[in-house]
Parts: structure tokens; C-alpha cells; sequence
């Protein structure tokens, strides 16, 4: 599989401050007391047994620190690889824009109750109407329309980002709110942002957006 459309920005990871005491300073810290401590009144057992369980901690802790912090680049880098899967398959999310590739395009939406009359209007990128789709007694759920491409005339339109709007009527005549969906092939994965998003019809994607992906 191309894995050419696959960017990313580089990221430093975050430096610890200076101002923190790391196990080394606290082992210098530790050695300099035991130095100067008072000949006539040397550090108790039981205060140096303290300061040795102190450092054994702060020991473990780092390694933990380090251990969670590979464990999350593992995660990330699984997170990644997983993403390269998604390249060339088709994903529908929520939102208007349709994309008409080798003259296909399919037409997602959804009613929250069954309508007596849909209209499906398409526009192109100039905002023209190019096409009206009516359908009768159409009943609630997820729809997908497929488009062939073509106006009214049957005259066949080139390749290209398009937009939908739709508006439904029950039967008594009120108007029905519409969620429209929108679907394309998922070109390439870019982690620009810090995350990783789709890149859809030439627009970068959240996987928040994804409803579905399909081949």
C-alpha cells in the first residue's frame, strides 16, 4: 500500500524541568548531609532508613514514568499503522458536501419521521443548482440515494465537489428537519494537528466525524 499521503509534523516531547529533583539530585542532596552532619549528633538509623526509602521511591517512580511513556508512543504508533488500513476505503460522516468520483456519488441522510414528499437539490461549487431529486413516501431512517452524475437533460457532469440540501414535508405539508450525510474515499491520513484525521475529498476529517467506513 502508497503510504505517501501519510504527513505528520515533528513534535519535541516535553522536557522535565530543571527546577524538579530527579533521583541523582536527590542521592547528591543525600551524600552532602551525611557529610556535613554533626560528629556529636550523627543522623539517626532510623532518619537515614527514611531518606533511603525516599530515594527508593522517587527511584521507582521514574521508572514508571518511563515505562508509561513508552507504553503510550506504543499505543501511538499501533493507533498509526491501524489508521493506513482506512486508505482507499470509503467513510460517511455527517455534513452537505458530496463528492461525484468516476461519475458515482452517493447521497446520505436521515429522517427522524417518514415523509410524504423529499427533495434532493445538488449544487456545484459555484453554488448553480445542477439537479432536483423528488421522491415520494419516503419512511424514517438512514437513506443513502446514489447519484449518477447527470442533470435533468441527462447531460453528464464532470468530477468534482459537490453540495446537497435537502427538505422533506409529512403529510400534512410541515416541514421535517433532515440530517444530511456525506460519504467519499478516504485519500490519505495526516497527523499535522497532533492527532490523527482523514483526509476526505481534499478536507481533513476528525475519526470524531466518522460514522462509518466501508470498501
Amino acid at each position: 500500500m502508497d503510504i505517501s499521503n501519510i504527513t505528520g509534523s515533528s513534535t519535541s516531547s516535553p522536557q522535565s524541568s530543571k527546577d524538579a529533583l530527579g533521583k541523582d539530585d536527590f542521592l547528591k542532596l543525600l551524600i552532602t548531609k551525611l557529610q556535613n552532619q554533626d560528629p556529636l549528633n550523627p543522623t539517626s538509623d532510623e532518619a537515614f532508613i527514611a531518606d533511603l526509602a525516599q530515594f527508593s521511591s522517587l527511584e521507582q517512580m521514574e521508572g514508571i514514568n518511563s515505562g508509561i511513556g513508552d507504553l503510550a508512543l506504543l499505543q501511538s504508533n499501533a493507533t498509526n499503522t491501524t489508521m493506513v488500513q482506512y486508505i482507499g476505503k470509503t467513510a460517511h460522516l455527517s455534513g452537505n458536501q458530496l463528492a461525484l468520483n468516476d461519475g458515482v456519488a452517493q447521497i446520505g441522510f436521515e429522517l427522524p419521521q417518514s415523509a410524504k414528499k423529499l427533495s434532493v437539490q445538488i449544487y456545484n461549487e459555484s453554488g448553480q443548482l445542477v439537479r432536483t431529486i423528488e421522491k415520494d413516501s419516503v419512511p424514517s431512517g438512514s437513506h443513502y440515494l446514489d447519484w449518477d452524475g447527470t442533470k435533468e437533460s441527462g447531460y453528464q457532469l464532470p468530477d468534482g465537489n459537490y453540495s446537497v440540501k435537502i427538505t422533506a414535508q409529512d403529510g400534512s405539508g410541515n416541514s421535517i428537519p433532515v440530517i444530511t450525510r456525506t460519504s467519499g474515499v478516504i485519500t490519505g491520513i495526516t497527523f499535522e494537528n497532533g492527532y490523527p484525521e482523514l483526509i476526505i475529498n481534499g478536507v481533513n476529517h476528525p475519526l470524531g466525524a466518522v460514522i462509518s467506513v466501508s470498501t
